[in-house]
């Protein structure tokens, strides 16, 4: 995965359910969205180890369950 001023990070607890608006989640992480629709091409989820201080002799392996990923459009009334 390359990182680009268009990628945006979280980590998320296990066993967490993560709620969240979309357009604040890139304000936050300066991510400019044109007026309009917002069409996403792509999402991508990737788990990964972080280097240890010290080398482990064991082989360490990830898997990476999800129970549902659910987008919801919705439009807020601007008064």
């Amino acid at each position: 995965m390359s990182y680009t001023p268009q990628t945006a990070y979280w980590t998320f607890e296990l066993g967490r359910i993560f709620v969240n608006n979309i357009y604040k989640i890139f304000q936050d992480s300066g991510i400019a969205i044109p007026a309009g629709d917002l069409y996403l091409e792509r999402m991508e989820f990737v788990q990964q180890l972080f280097e240890l201080e010290i080398v482990s002799p064991v082989l360490h392996r990830q898997r990476m369950d999800v129970d549902f990923i659910r987008f919801i459009e919705e439009k807020q009334q601007e008064n």
